[in-house]
Parts: structure tokens; sequence; C-alpha cells
């Protein structure tokens, strides 16, 4: 099943897309449950507890808690990295101060059900991506780990060392090979020996990136060109 949380003080809105969203859902088949809240509080009181979801459509301009301090404390305080998070809104101004929450994607109300529609296929693919591993192998044994528990990769001589978030993984290879296999994957070469997960970045500077969990790489002069360019490129596709 897939929980699918609206939160948005229109109330009259959040009708419409619950109705949308459970309409797209049968035409395409699959198991379901939207929830909706009308203010940031109680989302964020019910996500406390342990009621996770994979789909979140968040208002911006809530009253007293915002739809930006919301995602924050998604993020941040329940330490959820995994909910696809989409942002809702009557203005387009605050692509910028989204950055460190990593949403999905941005609708600008009255949202059309065509885009909604669109929007969900795109969140189902990610959802489906999420159970991507990645291989490694330690005395000729295969090994797997979840590409999105994985922080960055570092090379140290011809050990690869996999800053995973709740572990650290060792195991002989190469860089490059580390490079071929995220081939089709969202991470980024910030200097000659670590390579970053774009999904962790909570906050990114020409000189470096604060990962989740607070981990503060260094870009080195000669990548932060081509890192800008990633990142842009990156934070594009989600708005």
């Amino acid at each position: 099943m897939v929980r699918i949380a609206i939160c948005d003080d229109d109330v009259a809105l959040c009708g419409q897309m619950e109705e949308s969203i459970i309409n797209a859902i049968y035409i395409h088949g699959g198991d379901i449950d939207v929830d909706v809240f009308y203010n940031g509080e109680s989302l964020v009181e019910h996500m406390k507890k342990e009621n996770n979801y994979e789909i979140i459509f968040l208002d911006i301009e809530l009253d007293k808690m915002n739809g930006v301090s919301v995602g924050h404390k998604i993020r941040e305080v329940l330490d959820d990295n995994n909910v696809q998070i989409i942002y809702i809104s009557a203005s387009d101004s605050y692509a910028m101060q989204l950055f460190a929450v990593r949403p999905m994607n941005f609708l600008i109300k009255p949202i059309p059900n065509e885009e909604l529609y669109h929007i969900l296929e795109q969140a189902f693919e990610l959802i489906e991506k999420k159970n991507i591993l990645y291989e490694y192998k330690v005395n000729r044994q295969s090994n797997y780990i979840a590409v999105n528990n994985i922080l960055y990769f570092e090379v140290n001589n011809r050990k690869i060392i996999i800053h995973a978030k709740d572990d650290e993984i060792i195991y002989y290879g190469r860089i490059s090979e580390v490079t071929k296999k995220l081939k089709k994957q969202k991470f980024i070469r910030i200097n000659r020996s670590e390579l970053v997960n774009y999904d962790a970045i909570e906050i990114y500077k020409p000189d470096e990136v604060k990962l989740c969990g607070g981990k503060v790489l260094t870009i080195t002069r000669t990548r932060q060109k081509a890192v800008k360019e990633q990142i842009m490129s990156y934070a594009k596709e989600e708005m």
C-alpha cells in the first residue's frame, strides 16, 4: 500500500485533490490510503507516532507552521528522508527556500488534473527506484545495500568506504567501477576521493556540502563548476 498525505488549509482544494488522486490510482490500479490534514502541526504530530507516508502534498502558505517549516521538521526532526514531498502554492517565489527540504516537485494552484496525474506517475517511479540496490563484493561474496541509504562513497587507495546512514562498509574496489554502477543514479563527484548522493545533500555551498546527519565535505576548486552544474540540473528536475 502507498500512503499519501494532503496538507492544506483550503478544505475545498483538499477534497478535490483527494478525489482526483483516488480516481487516478483507481484507473491505473494500485492500493493507496489518503489522509488529509488542514494544518502542519497535525501532520507532524501524526507522523511522530510512526505514521509514515510515501508522498506528501504540502501547502507552503499554512498558518502558524508554514509548509517550509513542516518540511524541515519532516527531514530533520523526524529524520524522514524517503518521503516524496510535493509543495503546492499560489506563488512560484519559494524555490531557493525549499532546497534543504529536497522536494520532489512544486505545483502552482490551481492544479489541473493532468498535471497532478503526471506528478503522481513520477512519484511512483521514484518510490520504485528507492528499492534499487548497490552490489559490492567482500571475499568474492556479493552483498547489497539500498542506494537511498548511502550518503557518500570515499576512496582510500584501493579501499572503497560506503558511508551509509547507519553504517560504514569497507571493501576493495575502484572508483571507476563505482561510478559506472551508479551511472543512472544521482551521485556527484566532489573531489578525487568522494562521491556524494545528491538526495543526501542538506546544504550546498560553492566549496562544500553538508549531508543529512551533519557531515560536511569539501568540494575542490577544480570540481566546483562541474558540481554546481550537476546540482542545478538535478534541482531543475525537481521543480
